[in-house]
């Protein structure tokens, strides 16, 4: 790439350039021109390999341009890549400036090149004057065109973090960018550039998110110090027993495989959905390295989850890693619930109400006042992570999804739900919750991975699990 010295400390560019290698001696003279003139410069001067790290780099540049100057000649209109890298731009709605270079005719361009004032450099044409025009058309507008970059670089960030809440906008900067959303720029609408789906999206949720802490600020503010040391003392019980305890021992000096995901919407039933008939929706296989909280976290508010897995799959470890993540942020206050684990196999001993059964064990095992348990259950200031459903009695499983179900529809708390796939199939009734997930079982691959990974001769091992496909499912 070629960029100005003296505006190398900015991260945006104030264009990308795409042409074909055989236009090269035009635009090197283009681009020293444009640098002359103090103008920070994405261009690639080397011949394009088929890697696809190349590529990302090359979207990368697109995304943190703040226009994109497409150089039409007849070796561009039929290039792929000068194709690919014109449909990423107008996907994150760039501003086109099109050059032409040689004449090609309206009908050889792309739709969205073609309704576009265009610039010309052809031989003959007067070179110095239609630079100026180029960087006049570069420089207009230019603080909503770089909000644009700015803004579409930190959602492109926040969509590769899964969708991290630590990526969103706040304060000031959210009000900037809201702004921004709503501004009505008339020179706009001649153009290309826009707001994207994604900007929408990103601008969106930091306000949802925004309200959601302020109002978590707001709630804690109203707690008297004993009920901020009874908030406190509880976070301490779940964060030493459950995360410290249980999920950092048991991945101590372990060699972690990530799971795949996948969503199962036919696991759960909503109460829409009983309303409206749906054709069976398929299962989703979600991008790798999806955690549980990104995905509890695009629930929004109510958030309801079902977490299924066969044995020994990781549901608990993931229901725990969950848990420190939403421990994380009660503690730092940006959420006022209280994550607390419960294990449902006790449940079935008397079969109360989930209500009172959740008062006792925050009195059994967490040594909460009963008095002060019924006030957190009612003003639904818990968030309830229920493991080992399945470990409910078999015939009493049933009626613990029912009593979960009331439980849903009369108090309406955030909850997870843990079970093994088998056991919750074989039921009768669904979960009235939101969203369902399922933890992929190890690929080969995997299995071979973590085996790579110990220091040790398991050429038996392998042998046999090549050998014995039962061996190879328990894996």
């Amino acid at each position: 790439m070629v960029e100005s010295n003296s505006v190398t400390q900015r991260d945006d560019y104030d264009t990308f350039i795409s042409y074909s290698r055989r236009n090269k001696e035009f635009v090197r003279r283009l681009c020293e021109a444009l640098i002359e003139a103090k103008l920070k410069i994405w261009v690639d001067w080397n011949d394009i390999p088929p890697a696809e790290d190349w590529r990302q780099e090359i979207a990368r540049g697109i995304e943190a341009s703040n226009n994109f100057v497409f150089i039409i000649s007849s070796h561009s209109t039929a290039s792929a890549v000068c194709g690919e890298e014109l449909s990423h731009a107008i996907e994150h709605g760039k501003r086109l400036i099109p050059i032409v270079l040689e004449d090609v005719g309206y009908d050889n361009v792309h739709p969205e090149l073609g309704r576009i004032n265009w610039i010309f450099f052809r031989e003959g044409d007067d070179f110095d004057g239609a630079v100026e025009k180029l960087i006049s058309a570069i420089e207009t507008d230019m603080s909503y065109v770089r909000q644009q970059t700015h803004l579409l670089v930190r959602a492109r960030q926040w969509e590769k973090a899964e969708r991290n809440k630590s990526y969103l906008l706040q304060g000031s900067e959210l009000r900037k960018a809201e702004q921004w959303l709503a501004e009505d720029v008339e020179t706009l609408h001649a153009t290309s550039l826009h707001a994207t789906s994604l900007h929408q999206e990103y601008i969106n949720t930091s306000r949802q998110v925004e309200t959601e802490r302020e109002d978590a600020e707001m709630r804690l503010r109203r707690l008297t110090p004993q009920q901020v040391k009874n908030r406190q003392a509880i976070l301490n019980k779940v964060r030493k027993f459950w995360v410290e305890g249980v999920l950092e021992k048991s991945l101590h000096d372990q060699v972690l495989i990530e799971l795949g995901l996948e969503e199962h919407p036919d696991a759960v039933v909503s109460s829409w959905s009983m309303e409206v008939e749906t054709p069976g929706v398929a299962n989703k296989t979600l991008p790798k390295g999806t955690k549980a909280v990104a995905i509890f976290d695009q629930l929004g508010e109510g958030r309801t989850l079902l977490i299924l897995g066969e044995p020994g799959a990781g549901k608990t470890t993931t229901l725990l890693e969950l848990t420190r993540d939403l421990l994380n942020r009660a503690e730092q206050g940006l959420d006022y619930r209280i994550p607390v684990v419960l294990n449902l196999s006790s449940w079935a001993a008397k079969q109360q109400t989930i209500p009172e059964w959740i008062v006792e064990q925050l009195n059994s095992k967490y040594q909460v006042p009963k008095s002060i348990g019924q006030e957190w259950v009612k003003q639904q200031e818990l968030l309830l992570l229920f493991d080992g459903l399945d470990e409910v009695k078999g015939e009493q499983r049933d009626h613990c999804v029912a009593a979960l179900n009331d439980f849903h529809q009369n108090y309406a708390p955030e909850m997870v739900v843990c079970s093994r796939i088998k056991d919750y199939s074989a039921l009768s009734n669904r979960l009235n919750l939101e969203s369902a997930i399922y933890l992929k079982s190890l690929t080969p691959e995997q299995v071979s991975h973590y085996l790579d990974s110990i220091d040790a001769d398991l050429t038996g091992l392998r042998t046999l699990m090549e050998e014995d496909t039962a061996l190879q499912e328990l894996a």
